[in-house]
């Protein structure tokens, strides 16, 4: 029971770095890939966390590899 509690405590606190990892995910999704004409949905759920939108008519997108761009809209 001990031993329970403290492995869901240290895993409750661990970081896990994946980030090479997301990079080689993010670049076989767009290896060999030509120009996009259209949205591509498999592909941004594939490659994109997380979008901000701000007020100001910014975007910040965050790749699943921890990577931000800001973009204008």
């Amino acid at each position: 029971m001990v031993l329970t509690k403290r492995a869901q405590a240290f895993y409750k606190t661990a970081r896990i770095d994946d980030a090479e990892y997301n990079t080689g995910k993010m670049k076989r999704a767009f290896s060999g890939r030509q120009p996009l004409a259209e949205f591509d949905e498999e592909l941004f759920l594939t490659v994109i966390k997380q979008i901000t939108v701000y007020a100001a008519h910014r975007l910040v997108l965050e790749f699943i590899n921890g990577l931000t761009m800001e973009a204008a809209y």
